[in-house]
Parts: C-alpha cells; sequence; structure tokens
C-alpha cells in the first residue's frame, strides 16, 4: 500500500519569482536512470510565489521642475495580503517633502490591470523626516480589513527637491509590511529610480496655427493624430546624445516605437516653417523613439543650440474623452518645461436628452414623443453640415421628421 514520505532541505530563495521558467519543483525517482524502466515515477508541484514587491515604478505626474508642488505616482504588486497593522513604507529621496497628514489619491491616469488602493481598505497616510537620514518616510497603514494582494497605482502630494538631479541619483524604497510597528516584512522591499529633478525650460507650446491635413492632426477621439510641440531651451545642452520627453495627459498614447518628424516636413510636406520656429540642427538627428503609453523617450544627436525655438512633429492616440488636467510637458538636455496646455477633443459636450412623456407605447395605440436635445458642440456646423441623431431599437422616427433649433447660451 502507499505511503506518504517527507524530508526537509535548507534552500536559498531567489530575489523574485522565475520568469524565465516555470514556477515549478519536480521529485523524480530513478532520475538518472538510462532506460523508462529505470526511472520509476516523478511529480510536479507549483511554488508560491516569492514575497517581494513586483513592477514597482516612481513618475510625476505635473511637474519634475525642481521646487514644485506635484503628485507622485506609485505602482506595484503586492504578492501578501495586508491586514491592519501592515501596510507599506516609501521612503524618499533627499529633498522630497509630504505632508505630515497624507491622503492617498487615485491616479487618473490609472488602467487594468492596476487597481485603486484607496477603496480595497481604509488607511492612515503619515509621514516624517528622521533626523538620522534626512529622508522622508512615509507610511501607509492598513487600519481596517485588508488589501488583497494585486497591483495598485495611486498618488500622493509631494513637494519637489529644490536642487537639479538625475534619474539614478533619486533612488526610492518602497516596502510592505505585515505588521509595521514590529518590523514584520510581508513582501520584500523594491529599490528604484524615480525621475529626475530639472531646472526650466525657457518656453515649450503646442504649435496650434497648423493646416490638419498637411500635418494628419486630427482631433476626434480614440484617432490617430499627429501634434507639432514647439520647444526652446535656456543653456547650451551637454555634449553628446540627449533625451527628447513629451509627456501627455493621461489617456493620450504614443506607439510603443513612437513615429517623431523633424527637418522639411514638420509643418506638412515641403511646407514652410512657421514664423518663430527653427528646423532641427542638420548634425541633430534622431537615434530612437521609444514609448510606454503616455510617455516617448527620443534620443536626440546633439547639435541643438539654446536661445532658439525648434519644432518637431509626433504621432500620438487620443483618449475617449479630454482629460480633466490637460496639460503636457516636454524634457530635453536637463530642462524641462513648464506644463502647458493641451488641446480639447472635438466631441458634443453638456449632452442631455429629455422626453415629453415616458409612457410606453402599446399595440392600441403609440405614445407620440417630442424629444428635446441639448448639447454644446466643439466646432462651428455651417452650410451644408449635417447633424445625425441615432436612437435606441424600438424607437421610430419619421421620415420627414421636425426639427426646432435654438441656441441657448453664447458662454
Amino acid at each position: 500500500h502507499t505511503q506518504t514520505y517527507g524530508f526537509i532541505a535548507r534552500i536559498r530563495v531567489p530575489d523574485a519569482t522565475p520568469r524565465s521558467s516555470v514556477n515549478t519543483f519536480f521529485v523524480e525517482f530513478g532520475h538518472t536512470g538510462k532506460n523508462l524502466g529505470q526511472r520509476l515515477a516523478a511529480a510536479s508541484c507549483e511554488a508560491p510565489r516569492v514575497r517581494a514587491l513586483l513592477n514597482v515604478r516612481i513618475d510625476y505626474h505635473e511637474t519634475n521642475l525642481l521646487g514644485r508642488s506635484n503628485h507622485l505616482v506609485i505602482k506595484l504588486e503586492t504578492i501578501t495580503n495586508l491586514r491592519a497593522g501592515g501596510g507599506f513604507v516609501l521612503e524618499a529621496p533627499r529633498g522630497f517633502t509630504f505632508e505630515e497628514t497624507c491622503v492617498v489619491l487615485d491616479s487618473p491616469a490609472r488602467q487594468d490591470p492596476f487597481s485603486d488602493l484607496g477603496p480595497t481598505a481604509p488607511t492612515l497616510c503619515t509621514s516624517k523626516v528622521p533626523y538620522t537620514t534626512q529622508q522622508a518616510l512615509v507610511q501607509v497603514a492598513v487600519v481596517q480589513g485588508e488589501i488583497p494582494a494585486a497591483r495598485y497605482e495611486f498618488m500622493l502630494v509631494v513637494q519637489n527637491p529644490g536642487f537639479p538631479a538625475s534619474a539614478a541619483s533619486m533612488t526610492w524604497s518602497i516596502s510592505s509590511f505585515s505588521n509595521i510597528g514590529m518590523n514584520e516584512v510581508a513582501d520584500v522591499a523594491a529599490i528604484v529610480d524615480g525621475f529626475p529633478i530639472q531646472v526650466p525650460m525657457r518656453s515649450a507650446q503646442f504649435v496650434e496655427s497648423v493646416s490638419y491635413a498637411q500635418t494628419q492632426r486630427n482631433d476626434h477621439p480614440l484617432q490617430q493624430s499627429f501634434v507639432v510641440l514647439g520647444f526652446e531651451l535656456t543653456s547650451v545642452p551637454p555634449p553628446g546624445n540627449s533625451l527628447l520627453v513629451v509627456k501627455a495627459p493621461a489617456g493620450f498614447r504614443f506607439p510603443r516605437h513612437c513615429n517623431i518628424v523633424i527637418g522639411d516636413d514638420v509643418f506638412g510636406p515641403s511646407m514652410p516653417y512657421m514664423y518663430g520656429y527653427n528646423r532641427f540642427e542638420s548634425t541633430a538627428g534622431i537615434v530612437s523613439c521609444e514609448a510606454s503609453s503616455g510617455t516617448a523617450q527620443v534620443t536626440v544627436k546633439s547639435g541643438l543650440v539654446n536661445l532658439k525655438k525648434y519644432a518637431f512633429r509626433i504621432e500620438v492616440y487620443n483618449p475617449l474623452v479630454t482629460p480633466v488636467y490637460n496639460r503636457w510637458t516636454v524634457q530635453f538636455a536637463e530642462e524641462s518645461a513648464e506644463p502647458f496646455q493641451g488641446y480639447s477633443l472635438w466631441v458634443f459636450t453638456e449632452v442631455s436628452i429629455n422626453p415629453s412623456h415616458s409612457a410606453r407605447s402599446s399595440t392600441a395605440s403609440q405614445t407620440q414623443n417630442t424629444v428635446s436635445v441639448r448639447f454644446r458642440p466643439s466646432n462651428l456646423l455651417g452650410a451644408g453640415g449635417v447633424l445625425a441623431v441615432s436612437a435606441p431599437s424600438g424607437f421610430l422616427i419619421s421620415t420627414q421628421c421636425t426639427v426646432r433649433m435654438s441656441r441657448l447660451s453664447p458662454l
């Protein structure tokens, strides 16, 4: 009859759950056998996930300019459920400051599979600056209930340091504890580089007065578009390649291998440049353009100079609706622009539909209904334009319908 056996052995746990192989233990009897008869039996058992924080990223929401108020965006994946008394501890680089009583906020850029941390369980957010390190410590402690193991994205209000620094020098540490007071580790901490703190660029803006047809600009929701941006540097760039970073508002998306246009065709094929804007210098070619969601990173060869306004065109995909915080940023050569206003999508706003009657029709008689539709368009609808209204299934509209239209408010 069968017997159950077991043994204990020491083993080194890896830093993270294996990704290049299956996360499985195999047990074999006769592993060294040369034929099937000598290899008696085998079994496999899936290993638990390594208790270490995964997919951690620290970024800014509004600006990376030195000394500015900002929202810090934190992404992470937990392995262990966190109950009352547990939570997260975030150690910031020197110079960042938080409110003593902080608030965990949802990120407007959050997308699946990341969840909002706030509704999962009540938390208490506090911060302090230990005298020994002079680096802010933020605790997000679970008050009651449980934060299940999952991917989360949230924001904290923060004040950027008052001095410039590279991303590599801005090292963040975030830890997960089953009990913060007793230092009982839930998931091993993650240490990640943050974002650079930079000095102000002289200027950056959208170039709006362009030919939509020539530049392939399209302001409709969920459409591919090309936008023209301009910037001017304050100081002479350092020698060598520099990184041009374009950060779009929540919902906008750049292709992974982004498409950027410089040279003669920025304002359209062989179209002249608008007054005040200049071509990239002939030596300042594009090495690469890589993007992740709403951030494009373009490597540019040396050659650009300060106090000269340059223009370029870049491909982007529009969101479904205009974001509430609709500001873009541009970084180049250790300088960052003030966040500047983006463009509004061409959609109807303030839409409402009000019927005169809500009773359903019957086989004996049909309910005659007058529907009042209110909306605010983004563009002028001139002579020859068409306004199309589609009703849900079951509603009937006369082929020769009567419409009365009036302007409600000029504002």
